[in-house]
């Protein structure tokens, strides 16, 4: 019954607008937003303690850009949104971290996005900016090349 009002409100949502729809899948550990030319995937899983996390990595593809990311942290606790502001020479992609008012499993929990740009060609100059806590971090500043 959950999913159905959920399913729901997803439909009255993108009635709604325009420009965002949101899928969610039967796993409660994986999100699937679009907005714009922006596909945000969001998964988490259980990990251990003490793994370092690296900065986002950028991959090229044939009409667009792949960002992926993974830090400390779980769909139960954050509710993580995004968006890509893409003008001519440049692509802003802002990735948003929520901390919800909930109780989760007191596991430790790795979050990842995937956040695919399409319908891009030529250079550009990437920032992917991380928002949370009311502050905003560039974590990655590039030129690429989308051919």
């Amino acid at each position: 019954m959950k999913r159905v009002a959920l399913l729901g409100l997803t439909l009255i949502c993108a009635a709604c607008s325009d420009t965002a729809t949101v899928v969610t899948t039967d796993r409660s550990d994986r999100l699937v937003t679009t907005s714009g030319p922006l596909r945000l995937t969001v998964t988490d899983f259980p990990t251990m303690g003490g793994v370092m996390w690296a900065l986002p990595s950028v991959d090229v593809a044939p009409t667009g850009l792949m960002v992926q990311s993974t830090r400390y942290g779980s769909l139960c606790a954050l509710a993580v949104s995004g968006d890509a502001a893409v003008r001519p020479g440049a692509v802003d992609l802002h990735i948003r971290f929520e901390e919800r008012l909930t109780s989760c499993v007191p596991d430790i929990r790795a979050l990842k996005y995937e956040a695919q740009i399409s319908g891009l060609s030529g250079p550009y100059e990437l920032t992917v900016i991380h928002d949370e806590n009311n502050r905003a971090d560039t974590v990655v500043r590039r030129k690429v090349t989308v051919r």
